[in-house]
């Protein structure tokens, strides 16, 4: 039955067939983009649980939907993924972009059966839409008989559909000229919706875990939650190289298939490589989302689409920063209690050696991005108010980011009164001064101006001073050529039901004085 569905499947994907779907992907290019709500991490989850599937051929992201499942018996399942933990999502405009691709295969006459389907992680079951709701609502054409075939399908879409940029337009021009009852009908009866109820951290556990069965040889991952982190974040970095490029012009590029991905994950696997190291900071980038979101139910849909934009962007950063051992020794500079002397021995390091340190370090690595992230967000608070346009470059931390300064991350926020600073790990109660001393041995050499570092330190100090002498209260009043800040950050609130709210920089880590009176 095997072998059955495979020659099916050869059988159809012919040159004549890769035509056409490239046509349906040129003529979306034109068009303008979605302004909804994507979830990102989401959409990749749900796209590697149908790559590893037996079912499945290739699957392709962001080539006509957000995720195509090809699958072996000829079926091309169409999806739109949806990521709504709030609010309910906008029915006409996913079923009138669902009915617009389905009728464009009619129209090519294409030789695969397209299954229109829409992936929805919400609380409760989404409403139907009925005949009645598509005819009078969405596609507003009544037309009882099938129209006149199109002659040269091709070039009549490109020259009366993809004409237009405006997506409403597109469907509209479509839907006069070829929509029918009976397209609606078969439409609505093989539309499909799954509901994903559980959490995204639980379905995540099940995606890995789903990827780990698929792998013979474990390598030297004995670790089975480990090996299944750093599974999943190569597994994302597999398919998000084919959609984040942008020289994609057609199906060759864009699809992956389940035998290309073991090959590659178990090449990782066999000897652990730089790859697998930037893998498993993309999952705790991934998890740090997930912990955020499923923690703060107060958050609008607006600011977990724009954390969503935060989160991708900051996995995209975090990888090109960990490729190499010098990108490794700056995170590690910026973000661990590791003494000077211990951190220098690091790049003589093996690779194995380097991935045990930096996993050692997984708490600091979520508090840098906790309070990273927030402090982005507090500072494009006014991108939710005006045209909710996410594609700024404001929500990448390269935007914040001096990338001239090698030793360590240098952050250099917009409204700050210093040129260079740094988001140090929270230092918890316990041993205060001894981590302080640590850090401090090796920022007195790159001496940033300020130290974000939550915790009990506060205020104006000298790198001149002696270590002992920075936790004693001494204060200066200007940050001057060897002096720097050191912000408590208990105004900038990242705990469990305050993502919320909004905290405004200017008047509080971003100032020289202690807003709240605190005299260190």
């Amino acid at each position: 039955m095997k072998n059955n569905l495979n020659d099916k499947f050869t059988n159809i994907i012919n040159y004549n067939e890769i035509k056409k779907l490239d046509n349906m992907y040129c003529g979306d290019c034109v068009r303008d983009a979605s302004s909804g709500i994507r979830g990102f991490l989401f959409q990749d989850l749900v796209a590697l649980n149908y790559l590893v599937d037996e079912k499945t051929e290739y699957i392709c992201s962001e080539y006509l939907e957000d995720v195509d499942v090809f699958c072996k018996d000829s079926i091309i399942k169409v999806m739109q993924v949806k990521y709504y933990p709030k609010t309910s999502p906008n029915r006409e405009e996913i079923m009138g972009d669902l009915y617009y691709q389905y009728l464009r295969f009619k129209v090519l006459k294409s030789t695969f059966n397209p299954m229109p389907v829409l992936v929805i992680h919400r609380s409760a079951y989404p409403k139907e839409t009925t005949f009645k709701e598509m005819q009078d609502n969405i596609v507003r054409v009544k037309r009882s008989n099938k129209p006149e075939e199109i002659v040269d399908p091709e070039d009549w879409l490109k020259k009366k559909v993809y004409c237009f940029e405006k997506k409403e337009k597109q469907k509209e021009a479509l839907f006069e000229r070829a929509a029918y009852d009976s397209s609606i009908y078969d439409f609505l009866n093989i539309f499909r919706i799954i509901h994903v109820k559980e959490s995204i951290k639980d379905y995540k556990m099940q995606v890995a875990k789903k990827i780990d069965s698929c792998i013979i040889d474990k390598g030297e991952f004995e670790d089975e939650d480990i090996r299944q982190q750093v599974l999943l974040g190569l597994s994302m970095n597999f398919i998000q190289k084919r959609y984040d490029e942008n020289t994609k012009s057609g199906l060759d590029e864009f699809k992956c298939n389940k035998i290309e991905l073991i090959k590659y994950l178990s090449q990782h696997l066999k000897i652990k490589s730089e790859e697998c190291i930037t893998a498993y900071l993309a999952t705790l980038v991934n998890e740090s989302f997930i912990d955020i979101v499923e923690d703060n139910i107060e958050l609008t849909d607006e600011q977990i689409s724009m954390l969503d934009v935060i989160y991708k962007n900051t996995q995209v950063w975090i990888c090109k920063l960990a490729q190499n051992v010098d990108g490794q020794y700056k995170l590690l500079n910026t973000i661990s209690f590791y003494t000077k002397d211990k951190l220098t021995q690091f790049k003589k390091l093996d690779v194995n050696s380097r991935y045990n340190k930096i996993i050692a370090q997984e708490d600091n690595i979520f508090s840098f991005l906790y309070y990273l992230w927030k402090i982005m967000m507090n500072l494009n608070t006014d991108l939710l108010k005006n045209t909710f346009n996410l594609n700024v470059e404001s929500l990448t931390p390269e935007f914040y980011i001096d990338n001239s300064v090698g030793e360590y991350i240098s952050m250099k926020f917009k409204g700050d009164t210093v040129d260079s600073s740094i988001i140090i790990p929270e230092i918890a109660a316990g041993r205060e001064n001894k981590k302080h001393d640590d850090i401090y041995s090796r920022m007195f050499e790159v001496k940033p101006k300020k130290w974000y570092m939550s915790g009990s330190f506060g205020g104006n100090y000298e790198y001149t001073f002696n270590v002992a002498d920075t936790g004693d209260g001494t204060s200066v009043f200007d940050v001057g050529k060897d002096s720097y800040r050191i912000e408590c950050m208990e105004c900038i609130e990242i705990d469990k039901g305050k993502w919320y709210k909004a905290e405004e920089c200017s008047k509080c880590i971003f100032t020289n004085n202690c807003v709240k009176g605190k005299d260190y």
